[in-house]
This record gives structure tokens, C-alpha cells and sequence, in this order.
């Protein structure tokens, strides 16, 4: 198919390389100009390599598909005054720091042009696909805002540091469509989605069904992920509370990882994602639970387990820092502080790890962060203030990458090296 993908950020170039790797031919419609320039100009031939913060496996995959495949459009109006589209994809970035989770103005503003794009035209607008996160309801007031426009949505299961191998194979695919959609349209969203990860099963649904979907998977993500640390936390409670008469193979040590390994045998249990540790943080998981809350409420409904599992989440990580202060340590050393564990891209947005070794240092501690120098530089954009409170007690040491990896002695449940 021909795609015009219109917003080529860091997900949408992923998108564009994945489709051309499948086969579309992909135009791109990006309003950064330096953005358009460098998605223009195509992936480095420099003898260093990727940039720091590239995904994995992009550059590579960028490299094997002809210039002729994925293209920058002037404008958007030149790209569909060519007349060759089949399917528009929308992947504008929607996320917000506000409690409704989602800022879907530009998203809004640009399907106003579009649908006043088709109604002064003679010509059929090619059927829009939203890939962007949306709060419910947003597709099905759209419809009725714009209605020339033919909208489908198609959001990805990703984690950033894995984009690539999460757009060829995802658990499922999920495609919402609303009910009064003709079936030619429908065909062809069916089609397109599926060429995406051909092994992949398929689920499609009514637009808010769609919707609520998408957050609700990292809803109960984030709930285990809070109750694996709350049994460690009683666990590591009880380990305290124990009398030192009491006899156990042990030492009275109560481990919660043994606790949620266990239990995570049972079937309807499972064992992914209960592993005791650092919170859940990053640019998705608590912004999905905010906005999931918000559109509970909208409806008059209590979203009590995902307002729990943020206070869950957040009474861990006071429960970590409690017991760190309280400890005979005086110095500790935190390496691989990204938002998740082993993450490859120097993402530090909301990483528990980060904010539990700055909130040491502006206790007094005395701490040292040893990462590559990408991470170090993520860490002084993303937390200036807290650098700063921190102040002589926190000391930030660059390693290479591959000294890093050899010296990681760290397991998840213990953020103290030495």
C-alpha cells in the first residue's frame, strides 16, 4: 500500500520504517523541519554509528529498505494533492503532564484540516488509521466533528528500548473500527494491520472498546507490578518484626521473591511482570493509569484499583528510601538507572531507580551514579532541580558501556552495590 504517516517522531519513524520493511511505500509528513530533514537524509553512514538514543535495530533495518520506500512529503497538502495515498496514519504525539493523562489538541487540529481538506474537494479523503494513544470517546466525537473522514484505530503495544521487535511481534493486534463503517474501508484496515505482524492474532472492536483497551493493558501491568512490591514489602516488614530466637533455614529472612515466584505457578496468575523491585515508572505506565482514571470518572465510575495501585507504587518507593535511610550505609553506588532494567535507550522519564538515588543524596547520602555518558546527560535534562538540591552529595561518573555491563552486580530487589 501507499502510506502517507503524518507525525514521525520517535514512534512514528519507527512506524515508517516497519511498514517499508513489510513492503508499503511510505511518504511522511513531519512539521519539524529538522525533523523532515534528517528523516529525508536517512539513516547514518557515520563511522561511529547510531545515535545514542536510537532504537535498536532501527538503523539496521533503515539501511536495508530502498530510499524509494520511505520519503519525506513537502506539506501535507502535497502529498495528497499527489493522489496516490491508500491509508493515512496518525502518530502525533498526544501525552500531557496533566491528571487527564492525554493532549489530544494537535491530534484534533489536524483532522480539522484534513476533513476541511476533503470537503472542499471533489476528491474521497484515503480512510485515517489514529496510532497515537486517545482517551476514550475521542474517535467517536471526531466522527461526529469531521464527517468526511474515515477513522480507525490502531494503537501499539510498545516499550521504548524495544519499539522494533514490539511493532513485528506483539502479543496482539488490536484494531477498533466503528459499526457503520463500509466494508471496503474496513478491509482494508483489517488488511494493513495485519501485514504488520502477519502472526499476530487479531482483535477488532468498536472504537471505545478500543480505547479503553489500550490503557487498560498497562492498568493491570502497573497492579502487578504493585503487588509483587507489596508482598515484598510485608515480606521485608515481617523479616524485621522476627525475634532472633525464632529458627529459620533463613536467618528469619523473609524474601518476597520467593513468596511471588510461588504463586506465580498458578496459572491464572502468571508469572510476568511479578517480580519485586523498583516501582513502575516511565513515559507510559503512569500516565495510562491517570488517564484510564479519568475516563472511569467521566463516566461515573471509581476507578479504585488503579488510584490503589499508583498509591501502592508510590508507598514502595518511600518504603525503599525509609529503609535505605535507616540503614548503617553511608555511601551507595546505583548503576543502570534507566526507567526499566537494561533499557538501551537513555530513557529516564519517571524512573524509580533514578528518583531513589537522588532522593538518598538529598537526604545527605553520599551517592554515586556510574552510567555512559548518554544516561548521565538524560539524568541533567530530565531531574535539574533534583541535581541540584543534591548538591556535593551526589557524584555522577561516566563509564563506557561495555565496563558497565561488566561491572553490574546489581539484582532488582537491591539498589545498593556498595
Amino acid at each position: 500500500m501507499n502510506i502517507l504517516l503524518i507525525g514521525c517522531g520517535k514512534l512514528g519513524l519507527c512506524v515508517a520504517v516497519h511498514c517499508a520493511t513489510v513492503g508499503h511505500c511510505v511518504t511522511v509528513v513531519e512539521r519539524d523541519e529538522a525533523r523532515a530533514r534528517f528523516v529525508g537524509a536517512g539513516p547514518t553512514d557515520a563511522d561511529d554509528g547510531p545515535p545514542a538514543d536510537a532504537e535498536p535495530n532501527l538503523y539496521r533495518l533503515w539501511s536495508t529498505i530502498p530510499r524509494s520506500s520511505l520519503s519525506v512529503a513537502a506539506s501535507l497538502h502535497a502529498a495528497l494533492q499527489a493522489g496516490t495515498t491508500d491509508l493515512i496514519l496518525v502518530y502525533l504525539a498526544t501525552t500531557s503532564e496533566t491528571d487527564k493523562g492525554y493532549d489530544t489538541t494537535n491530534l484534533t487540529s489536524l483532522l480539522a484540516n484534513l476533513h476541511n481538506s476533503a470537503s472542499s474537494s471533489s476528491a474521497t479523503l484515503p480512510p485515517i488509521l489514529i496510532g497515537c494513544t486517545v482517551p476514550p470517546r475521542f474517535c467517536d466525537t471526531a466522527r461526529a466533528s469531521f464527517p468526511s473522514l474515515r477513522l480507525g484505530y490502531h494503537p501499539e503495544f510498545i516499550a521504548q528500548g524495544d519499539i522494533m521487535a514490539g511493532l513485528s511481534s506483539p502479543a496482539f493486534s488490536l484494531l477498533g473500527t466503528p459499526h457503520d463503517l463500509d466494508q471496503s474501508t474496513e478491509h482494508l484496515f483489517t488488511t494493513f494491520v495485519q501485514s504488520l505482524a502477519p502472526l499476530a492474532p487479531l482483535r477488532t472492536m468498536n472504537l471505545v472498546e478500543a480505547e479503553l483497551a489500550k490503557l487498560a493493558l498497562n492498568c493491570f501491568i502497573t497492579m502487578k507490578i504493585a503487588f509483587a512490591n507489596t508482598v515484598a514489602d510485608v515480606a521485608a516488614a515481617h523479616t524485621t518484626s522476627a525475634r532472633p530466637t525464632q529458627p529459620d533455614s533463613r536467618d528469619g529472612r523473609v524474601d518476597g521473591s520467593v513468596i511471588c515466584e510461588a504463586i506465580a505457578l498458578d496459572r491464572r496468575v502468571g508469572g510476568s511482570c511479578l517480580v519485586p523491585g523498583y516501582g513502575y515508572g516511565g513515559p507510559c505506565f503512569p500516565r495510562d493509569n491517570r488517564a484510564f482514571r479519568t475516563a472511569a470518572a467521566a463516566v461515573g465510575v471509581p476507578a479504585h484499583l488503579a488510584t490503589a495501585t499508583d498509591d501502592a507504587n508510590e508507598a514502595h518507593h518511600q518504603a525503599q528510601l525509609a529503609a535505605l535511610l535507616q540503614s548503617d550505609v553511608a555511601a551507595f553506588t546505583f548503576t543502570d538507572v534507566c526507567y526499566k532494567k537494561a533499557c538501551p535507550v537513555p530513557l529516564v522519564v519517571r524512573s524509580p531507580k533514578a528518583r531513589l538515588a537522588l532522593d538518598l543524596a538529598a537526604a545527605g547520602r553520599s551517592v554515586t551514579i556510574r552510567e555512559r555518558a548518554s544516561v548521565l546527560a538524560a539524568l541533567r535534562s530530565e531531574y535539574p532541580q533534583e541535581i541540584e538540591r543534591a548538591g556535593t552529595s551526589l557524584h555522577l561518573v561516566e563509564v563506557e558501556a561495555e565496563a558497565e555491563e561488566e561491572e553490574e552486580e546489581e539484582q532488582q530487589q537491591q539498589p545498593v552495590v556498595r
